[in-house]
């Protein structure tokens, strides 16, 4: 039992690391998937590492999907406004 109260913050915060590098993943996922290399690594350990490059790329990516989805937005309700 005492075992177990000491090693719970150990658990705990690895489950957070592991939850937030799920989150990274699943967040390149899609351009890792499509474009890969130079902006994405394969790794036997992990699916895919990022470049730098890569994050700029996917920064970029999920900006226009939102700038797009906004536009489109808009025009809709000056149509219907």
């Amino acid at each position: 039992m005492l075992l177990g109260w000491i090693a719970l913050p150990w658990l705990l915060a690895e489950a957070d690391n592991l939850a937030l590098f799920a989150l990274h993943q699943l967040y390149h996922l899609p351009l890792a998937a499509w474009i890969g290399a130079p902006f994405f690594r394969a790794d036997s350990e992990v699916m895919f590492v990022v470049q730098p490059a890569g994050r700029v790329l996917t920064a970029v990516f999920y900006l226009a999907i939102g700038g797009a989805i906004a536009l489109v937005g808009q025009r809709r309700t000056k149509r219907t406004g």
